[in-house]
């Protein structure tokens, strides 16, 4: 053991074999003979987390310091290979094979970022059978006080996406895939605010906000190998992530400088994880930046992220921080109850199922990027004051509960010119698949553009019916009429109408009949509005007609329950003149007269 105990060093594979036999196989011996609730350790755990004072690394002598065989490795690498479903595959079976004869499987399983491939042990497996079983990561540093800090800001992530990304760029075309990290995040979405993510072919070694994410090339660029520690100028947000193509950037946690930057400095100075490699990797054994960093943009973990970039198996890879931390809020199904404040930036649907709770505090903002959504069928609590951001219109609706009423809350139309909001509401006995086949009310009507919020007054959540909501953003275009948004963004409640009284709520019961109101503005230019009861369910048609009994247009056509409809006839294609609209609904036919004047 040398370097402060940071390294085995033997002939041949005998430093492997020490990894094994005491620190490897004492883990799986553990693993395999604890049980909980019936099942083993080993079936239920995806992660292993190495503390200060493991050792880092493998040395094999006679010494070779860039070879493209496995003799130098880390230990956390050797790890992540116990426990294989195959009972006669062990990683001392990989010594001095070919670097790139066994792959990690791992590398870009998510390569489209659709938050799917979560890692999991017994999953992911290679050509050549072998399994990456778990993730192995460390929580190291230069001082125990360093490690306190990296515990305590992954604890405790910013979730804000609002924090600068730095990738330092430089022109050697030996390592130059830092533009595709940027096409990525870009075509996630990333990019609507351009001082998330700076690029330049210069040093970077400030920014005004604090920073989330840092990847360059280090001393390969010409900086001196202390440049984290004294040239970068950055303030690092909690979860803050280290990437660098140097060859020795996890050589040693305090004990030995390699000439290179350090993820130990990054650390020491704030940071809250990364990876690198011990040993000289060559550029297929570096962790591949455009696979790592939009994974942890997106909100896999950390962990996961960086082992989506690793592209071999028992190699000298070495990866920083807690699997638990997340820069945002990727696909998931909660399995407690959620509380969000503050900034919180949501990528993927995230789900909350029965019998849980999601609450967004007073004043928070949540930004929906990508696929990102809030959804499912628990509780979701929405406090005053609360922003939603989208970059997507079908994404833009909750819908919560307010005293017992379905509350929708909406973003601003992210590229709609907006004069005023609409709400739209439709009730069904049984629940639909496709929202837009049903016949929708106007319900509200915002005041202004700077409305972001409607309670339903009328319904009381619970059983009983379904109700269906929409809302459009309104353009008004004097003398023009107002120009709509696309209907695309329909979520749903079950529940019951209801009236209030001083005292009590009632429910609101009413016998319906056969009947056509007279349209309402009449005249009208160009839009206007048609009420209808229906006494029983049935086959309805309701249609417009020129003065010549020429057919320009069907409103209504097929199956509705009984009950009062209101929908809207929008003439703009049309001339000026009086038209006819007819309701055919059973035995029941009602004809009346309207005048468009434009």
């Amino acid at each position: 053991m040398e370097q402060g105990g940071e390294d085995i060093r033997g002939e041949g594979n005998l430093g492997w074999r020490y990894a094994k036999d005491v620190i490897a196989d004492p883990i799986q011996n553990y693993l395999n003979t604890t049980y909980v609730n019936g099942q083993p350790l080993k079936d239920r755990i995806n992660y292993i987390v190495l503390c200060k004072g493991i050792p880092l690394k493998v040395r094999s002598f006679p010494f070779e310091w860039m070879t493209s065989n496995r003799r130098q490795v880390s230990v956390s690498a050797l790890l992540c290979l116990i426990n294989q479903p195959d009972p006669n595959k062990n990683f001392l079976q990989l010594y001095s094979t070919s670097m790139t004869s066994q792959l990690n499987p791992y590398f870009g399983a998510d390569i489209n970022n659709t938050m799917n491939y979560r890692f999991k042990s017994n999953h992911f497996v290679n050509g050549g059978g072998w399994y990456t079983q778990y993730l192995v990561s460390r929580l190291d540093g230069q001082f125990y006080s360093d490690v306190f800090g990296l515990i305590d800001r992954s604890a405790d992530p910013d979730y804000s996406g609002e924090k600068t990304c730095i990738i330092d760029d430089d022109s050697d075309p030996n390592y130059h895939h830092f533009d595709v990290v940027h096409q990525k995040l870009d075509a996630l979405s990333f990019s609507l605010n351009p001082e998330v993510f700076v690029i330049s072919q210069d040093w970077i070694t400030e920014d005004p906000n604090n920073v989330i994410g840092y990847v360059s090339h280090g001393v390969h660029a010409g900086m001196p190998w202390y440049y984290i520690l004294s040239i970068l100028q950055f303030n690092y947000a909690n979860g803050a992530n280290f990437l660098s193509w140097e060859s020795f950037n996890c050589w040693s946690f305090g004990v030995e400088e390699s000439g290179h930057g350090h993820l130990s400095h990054f650390i020491y100075k704030g940071g809250s994880g990364g990876s690198g490699t011990v040993y000289e990797p060559y550029t297929t054994g570096v962790t591949q930046e455009y696979n790592t960093s939009p994974a942890y943009a997106m909100g896999y973990s950390i962990v996961d992220a960086h082992f989506q970039g690793i592209f071999l198996n028992a190699w000298q890879n070495c990866v920083v921080g807690d699997p638990l931390t997340t820069i945002a809020w990727g696909k998931q199904t909660l399995t407690e109850n959620k509380t969000l404040s503050g900034t919180n930036l949501v990528t993927s649907e995230v789900t909350i199922p029965t019998g849980k709770t999601m609450t967004i505090q007073n004043n928070s903002t949540i930004k929906f990027r990508h696929l990102g959504f809030i959804t499912g069928s628990g509780v979701l609590n929405i406090g005053s004051n609360v922003t939603i951001n989208t970059n997507s219109w079908s994404r833009s609706v909750l819908l919560c509960n307010s005293a017992n009423n379905p509350r929708l809350v909406w973003a601003a139309h992210p590229s709609f010119s907006t004069s005023f909001y609409k709400v739209y509401r439709a009730v069904s006995n049984t629940p639909v698949s496709d929202p837009s086949t049903l016949t929708y009310e106007l319900r509200y009507t915002s005041p202004d553009a700077s409305t972001f919020s409607f309670t339903d007054n009328e319904i009381m959540i619970g059983s009983g019916q379904y109700f269906y909501y929409y809302v459009t953003a309104n353009l008004v275009r004097t003398p023009k009429p107002p120009l709509e948004s696309d209907r695309i963004n329909y979520t749903s409640i079950r529940g019951g109408m209801y009236k209030k009284g001083n005292t009590e709520e009632e429910p609101l019961t009413k016998n319906f009949s056969f009947s056509l109101d007279q349209n309402y503005p009449n005249p009208f230019n160009p839009v206007t509005s048609i009420k209808y009861q229906l006494q029983k369910n049935g086959t309805v048609t309701l249609k417009i007609f020129d003065i010549l009994g020429n057919e320009v247009k069907t409103l209504v056509s097929g199956f509705k329950e009984k009950g009062e409809y209101t929908v809207q006839f929008d003439a703009s294609l049309l001339p000026s003149g009086m038209y006819v609209y007819q309701l055919r609904a059973d035995e029941y036919t009602s004809t009346k007269k309207m005048l468009l004047l434009k």
